[in-house]
C-alpha cells in the first residue's frame, strides 16, 4: 500500500464504484420496475454513498493539488470546506453503512439466503457484482482509514447524525410497504410488528455502534499521543540504556583497576561483591520493568497535555517541534514519584525511572498491627522532649503559619515599651 499513493488509490476505487453502478443499472430486473427502483434497496443507497464520498475524496486530492503552493485564502477556505465534508461523510455514511451493509448482509446470507438474496437473483446478477456490492466495500473503506486521517464530530453529533440515517431509512421502507404491500426484504414479512420494531431498534443500535467503532478504529490508526509517545519513549530510554551501560563500564573498570592493584601488592584477585552485583542487576530489572512502565505514563500524559489537539497532517516548524519537545520534557522530568507533577518546584529526575526507590519499597513492606503501632507512637514523646531534635518538631516549625505566629510574638514582645517593663 505504500508503495501505491493515496491519491492513486482513491481513484481507482471510484472508478470501481462507477463501473459497478453502470454495470447494476444496466441490469433489467422486474425489482427496478417496481415503486422505488433500486433506491429501495439500503445496498444500492451504499454504492451511491461510497461512489459520492471517494468522489469528493478525489476532489479533495486534485484542490490540494492545484492549491499547493498558492497564498489565496479563498481557495484555502474552499479546500477546507471539502476537508470537512470528506470527513463527515466517512465518519456518518462511508463507514457505519459500508460495514452494516457488509456485516448484515453475508450473516443473512450463511444463515438464509432466501431471506435477503433470493438464488433467482443469481440469474441476473454475476457473482463478481455481487461481491463488488457486498463485499469489498468494507476493505476499500478501510484503504480509506489507513491511508488518510480523517477528523471524527463529537460523539453526540454524529450518533445523532447515524440514528437519523437509519429512521429515514426504515420509514423509507415502511412507506414503501404502505404503498405497494410489500416489504423490501421477504425477512420482513416473516415476523410480526412487534419483533418488527424490536428488528429496526436493534439494527439501528447496530449502525450506531459501527459508527463508534468506526470513531475507534480511527483514533487508533491515527492518535497521535500514541505515535509521538512512542518516539519520545525511545529516545528516552535509549539515553537511559546508554547510562546505564556506561555505569556498567565504570563498575567493570574500576574493579579491573583493582584486581592489577591488588595483584601488583599480594598477588590475590578480588572479586566483586556479591551485595554490588545484585545493586546493579536490581536497577537493571527496575528500569526495564517497572521503570519503563512510568516512563512510558509519564511521557504519554505529557504528550496529550501538549499534542492533544495537533493533527498529523499539521505542518509544525522546528522552533515549533522544539517547544513541544521542551514542554513534554518539562512535564516528564518534573512528574513526582506519585504520578503527577509536583508543585512545590523540587524536580523528581529521570534517575527515578532507572534506580528502585528503596526508601518508598522498605515502607510499603513493613507492616505491623495498630494495637503495636499505638504504643510506638506514644514512644515518640520521649524522643520529642529530649535535647535531640525531632523530625515532627522541625516539621511543625516549617509550616508557614507557625513561621508567621513564631515572628509576630518575637516582634510583639521586642518592643522597646515590652522590653521597659
Amino acid at each position: 500500500m505504500a508503495l501505491i499513493p493515496s491519491q492513486v488509490l482513491r481513484l481507482a476505487i471510484l472508478l470501481s464504484y462507477f463501473s459497478i453502478l453502470c454495470n447494476y443499472k444496466a441490469i433489467d430486473m422486474p425489482a427496478h420496475q417496481t415503486y422505488g427502483g433500486s433506491w429501495k434497496f439500503l445496498t444500492f443507497i451504499d454504492l451511491v454513498i461510497q461512489a459520492v464520498f471517494f468522489g469528493v475524496c478525489v476532489l479533495t486530492d486534485l484542490s490540494s493539488l492545484l492549491t499547493k503552493g498558492s497564498e489565496n485564502q479563498e481557495q484555502e477556505r474552499q479546500l477546507k470546506k471539502l476537508i470537512c465534508l470528506r470527513d463527515w461523510m466517512m465518519a456518518v455514511l462511508a463507514f457505519p453503512v459500508g460495514v452494516f451493509v457488509v456485516t448484515m448482509f453475508w450473516t443473512l446470507y450463511l444463515y438464509d439466503r432466501e431471506l435477503v438474496y433470493p438464488r433467482l437473483l443469481d440469474n441476473f446478477i454475476p457473482q463478481w457484482l455481487n461481491h463488488g456490492m457486498h463485499t469489498t466495500v468494507l476493505p476499500f473503506i478501510l484503504i480509506e482509514m489507513r491511508t488518510t486521517h480523517h477528523r471524527y464530530p463529537s460523539r453526540l453529533c454524529g450518533l445523532a447524525a447515524v440514528c437519523s440515517f437509519a429512521m429515514g431509512y426504515v420509514l423509507w421502507m415502511c412507506w414503501i410497504h404502505h404503498v405497494t404491500g410489500v416489504w423490501v426484504y421477504p425477512l420482513l414479512d416473516q415476523i410480526g410488528p412487534v419483533a418488527k420494531i424490536i428488528f429496526f431498534t436493534m439494527l439501528t443500535a447496530l449502525i450506531n455502534v459501527y459508527y463508534i467503532l468506526g470513531d475507534i478504529l480511527n483514533s487508533y490508526i491515527w492518535d497521535i499521543p500514541k505515535c509521538f509517545t512512542r518516539s519520545i519513549v525511545a529516545v528516552y530510554s535509549t539515553c537511559m540504556l546508554v547510562v546505564l551501560l556506561r555505569v556498567q563500564l565504570n563498575i567493570i573498570g574500576g574493579y579491573i583497576y583493582l584486581d592489577n592493584s591488588a595483584l601488583s601488592k599480594n598477588g590475590m584477585t578480588p572479586l566483586v561483591p556479591p551485595e554490588v552485583q545484585e545493586q546493579y542487576l536490581s536497577s537493571i530489572q527496575h528500569f526495564l520493568g517497572d521503570g519503563l512502565n512510568e516512563l512510558m505514563t509519564a511521557v504519554k500524559q505529557a504528550v496529550q497535555n501538549v499534542l492533544g489537539g495537533i493533527s498529523l497532517k499539521q505542518s509544525i516548524s522546528l522552533l515549533e517541534l522544539e517547544q513541544h519537545v521542551n514542554q513534554i520534557r518539562e512535564q516528564v522530568e518534573q512528574r513526582g514519584r506519585s504520578g503527577t507533577a509536583e508543585s512545590n518546584g523540587n524536580k523528581s529526575t529521570l534517575s527515578s525511572y532507572m534506580m528502585p526507590d528503596e526508601e518508598s519499597t522498605f515502607l510499603s513492606n513493613v507492616s505491623l498491627p495498630l494495637a503495636k503501632v499505638i504504643p510506638i507512637v506514644n514512644g515518640q514523646i520521649n524522643s520529642i522532649c529530649s535535647d535531640t531534635p525531632s523530625q515532627f518538631v522541625q516539621d511543625l516549625l516549617m509550616i508557614e503559619q507557625v513561621k508567621e505566629f513564631s515572628a509576630n510574638v518575637y516582634e510583639a514582645f521586642s518592643a522597646p515599651q515590652q522590653l521597659q517593663k
